[in-house]
Formats: structure tokens, sequence, C-alpha cells
């Protein structure tokens, strides 16, 4: 039931006009008490002339004269009006009380309505949260989206391979008709990995090679890099590109000698190694300087020291005379037992030199 605030004025006043109150109780209409007032006034007239004049006029002459007459035929006339007056009026509150109280009930409806269909939208809301690794869609292109991913997330419990990007042919943990990238500290080269990725998909999904989509690829790839102007950036002078221009900043120098430089990434996988990813050394990549390790700067913050972890004890593995390829799963295998136990990445790197 709607109160006289919520009401609206246009709906509100008609019902005291015709004697309608909001909780149901009818009124006299004050004409229909006028009404009754003068048919009664017409009948007691001659009553009232009987009482003030006993003396000289008798009751049975009242009766007989014509002002009774006049009075009893205006009187029933009216009485008659009265009544149909009084009908109409009440058929009319009635009717009107029904529309009112339908009124009221579609109000109630309305928000009733209103409240289910906020409830749905935010359950709704709450249903399309996005799970990990998600973290927002950034592209479509024809069936295929593209997704930032929680590349941390990836390496921790999907696969340990993971790097900068990747598509279901490389990556069976990634579904068939997305593509993924990393999550990046420096978010600058999407473009160039989602060329990349449209080349080695459709490559792949023709039953190409790995390695022969991959160098298509990375063709691609690098001819987007050099429109972007990255290589002129490290070759102004003509000559050959100095690899410490790609230094950011020194992270620390070990005992050992060896040097841990954060690098600029994207000018590494411009200008040296379109492969380049997460981290190398120099006894992987030929053109990092000797004793020197590098991190790449779209790695995010808190997955540093375990990228860190991985490339000290792959090169003190390599410099023990172990092939790369051992070297490299045998670290993939420490780092990711660390991703699963934080609690030992301290003292892991501590046995790697990182004191």
């Amino acid at each position: 039931m709607l109160n006289q605030e919520q009401m609206p004025c246009s709906e509100f006043r008609p019902m005291f006009d015709k004697g309608k109150v909001t909780n149901g109780t009818t009124l006299v209409n004050p004409r229909i008490i006028v009404i009754f007032g003068v048919d009664g006034l017409a009948f007691s007239l001659p009553f009232l002339q009987f009482l003030l004049c006993q003396r000289t006029v008798s009751l049975k002459n009242i009766f007989a004269t014509e002002m009774w007459k006049y009075n009893l035929r205006n009187g029933v006339f009216t009485l008659f009006l009265s009544a149909g007056i009084v009908f109409c009026g009440c058929q009319s509150n009635s009717e009107h009380q029904v529309a009112s109280e339908k009124t009221a009930a579609d109000s109630v409806m309305v928000k009733v309505d209103n409240t289910v269909h906020n409830i749905a939208t935010r359950r709704n809301g709450m249903q399309e949260e996005l799970k990990p690794p998600y973290l927002k869609k950034v592209g479509q292109r024809g069936r295929i989206t593209i997704w930032v991913v929680d590349g941390t997330f990836v390496r921790t419990h999907l696969d340990e391979e993971f790097t900068n990007y990747g598509q279901h042919y490389g990556f069976s943990c990634i579904p068939k008709n997305e593509f993924w990238l990393d999550n990046e500290a420096q978010p600058d080269e999407q473009p160039f990995f989602i060329d990349h990725l449209l080349v080695e998909n459709r490559l792949m999904a023709k039953g190409v090679s790995y390695d022969d989509a991959l160098e298509a690829a990375d063709k691609v790839e690098m001819t987007e890099r050099k429109k972007a102007g990255d290589v002129k950036r490290l070759t102004k002078t003509g000559n050959l590109p100095d690899p410490k221009e790609v230094h950011v900043r020194l992270w620390k120098r070990l005992e050992s000698g060896l040097s841990v430089w954060i690098v600029d990434g994207r000018l590494v996988r411009s200008v040296f190694d379109i492969d380049f990813t997460e981290g190398g050394h120099d006894h992987v990549y030929e053109f990092v300087p000797a004793n020197e390790v590098w991190i790449d700067n779209d790695l995010e913050e808190s997955e540093r020291p375990y990228v860190l972890l991985h490339e000290l004890h792959e090169r003190n593995l390599m410099a023990k005379a172990w092939p790369y390829s051992k070297a490299h799963e045998d670290s993939s295998k420490l780092e990711y037992h660390c991703r699963h136990n934080p609690n030992e990445l301290h003292s892991a790197l501590a046995k790697e030199g990182w004191e």
C-alpha cells in the first residue's frame, strides 16, 4: 500500500474529492449532506409551522394546505434524486478505489521488478568476473580472442616455459581460439606479439612445424619492429649497436665479479635477438658482455627473483660444461620448485652466489 509521500499528487487529490482516503475508509460526500439537508427541511417545514403556531393552526389543516402538498412532491423527488447520486457516487468511488489499488499494485510490481533486475545484474556481473590467469581482453582477430594474462600464475600453475606470449599450438594450456599475452611491466610490445602470433598460429593450424612457423613469424615481427624505429635508436652513428645501450640499471654485482643488469627487453628483441625473453647470460647469448646476466625489465618485480635464480643456476651449470639443453631443463625444475615453495627462494639464490 502506498503512503501519501509515495503517491503522485494527481492520483492522491481526487480520492479526497470523492470521499476516499488511502486506508480504504469511505467518507460522506459534502454534496450529499447538503441534498439530504434540503430534503429534510422540505418535510419539516409544515411541522415547524404547527409547533410555532399551535394556537391558530391545527395539524389537520396543515396537511390539507397546498404548501404541504408542494413540499411532499419536492421531497419525494429530492429523495429519489439523492438516492441516485449516492449510488453513482459509491459506484464511482468503488471504481476509483479499484483503479487506485491497481495503480499502487503496479507501482509495487515495478519496484519489485527493478529490485529483481538489479540483483540479477549484480549476480551476472559477479559471474562474469575473470578467473586466473585472465586479466583483461585486449582484442579480437576474427575468431581469436586476445587476452592479457597473469604470466606468473601461468608459469607457476600451468606451464613454466610460458614467456611473453603464446597460442594453443605452442602451449596446450591455452584454448584453441585464444592468444595469451603476459602482463608486461612495460606494455609497449603487444602489437608486435599479436602480429607474431597471427602468423605462427595460422601456419601451425595448417600443419607447419613449430620451428618453421616461428621463423616466419619472427620475420613479420622484425619488420614491424624496424618500422617502429627501434633499430635506429642503437645505430645512430652507423656503427654496430652497443650492448651497453640496453642497460637500464645495475641490480647487483656479485663477489665473483658477475654483474646482474636490468635491461630494456624491447630493445634487446628489436636489435639483438627477437626471441630473447625474461633473461639471459653470456654463456647463451653472444651479444651479452662477459660476466653479465640480463633480466628483462618487462618482468614484474615480484617475478624477477625466480628468473634470476634460473639464469644464475643455468650459467653456473654451463660453466661446468653442461650443455644448454640439460642446464636449461635443470634450471626450469629448480625455478618451478621455488615458485611453489617461495620460502626456499632465498637459500636457493644464496647457493648460486647471490649474497
